[in-house]
């Protein structure tokens, strides 16, 4: 069962992989602008899944004692669970369109760094043969996915320097002081009263 579920494994990464994730599959009913979203932690999933069986299989045991190659599995694991998580907090939250900024922003730099620690394992694998024969299965057509750029780190920005529901939606569940003593009710009321005068400021 293992080894079934590596081969296919390594199929579907290098299907996806050829097609730049094309070819995943996506949830039904969610929204169109996160669909690529999804179809790329389909992707780094396979590839994922693939990369740590055969590093396991050839490492074993003392993959615990390899600490970087370790880390940078954890790494891919990791982003591509935050990935999810910005995409499920999403979907949940009704798919507002005020939240996409912020959705754009998480997943775009969550999926590259799951790319890149990827990426990194295979240059830097302590079985060189496995880090280079991985690569044409994992990387057909090299690295794709990029780091969010100057124009969608403003857009995420402005959401959040913006009295707004989608400020109001990503601070709901977090303690807010009434108290004037407390300096983050300080914070809050200077950021309450710097959108208020920002015409004045302009005048």
């Amino acid at each position: 069962c293992h080894i079934g579920n590596s081969v296919r494994s390594s199929f579907k990464s290098l299907g996806l992989g050829v097609s730049n994730s094309r070819m995943a599959s996506v949830p039904k009913g969610v929204h169109k602008n996160t669909r690529r979203y999804y179809q790329h932690i389909n992707r780094l999933c396979a590839a994922f899944n693939f990369a740590s069986d055969a590093t396991l299989g050839t490492l074993g045991g003392a993959v615990k004692f390899r600490e970087r190659t370790s880390a940078r599995l954890g790494d891919v694991y990791s982003n591509l669970y935050l990935a999810s998580t910005a995409l499920w907090h999403f979907e949940k939250s009704g798919a507002k369109k005020e939240d996409l900024p912020l959705v754009h922003w998480a997943c775009t730099h969550a999926l590259y760094e799951a790319e890149k620690a990827l990426d990194d394992l295979l240059r830097n694998h302590p079985n060189r043969a496995i880090g280079v024969g991985l690569r044409p299965i994992l990387f057909p057509t090299g690295t794709k996915l990029q780091k969010p750029d100057d124009k969608m780190d403003r857009a995420a920005a402005d959401v959040l320097r913006e009295p707004g529901p989608a400020r109001d939606n990503l601070t709901s569940n977090l303690y807010k002081p009434t108290s004037p003593q407390e300096p983050l009710f300080k914070l809050e009321e200077a950021f309450r009263l710097s959108i208020e005068t920002e015409a004045l400021e302009k005048k």
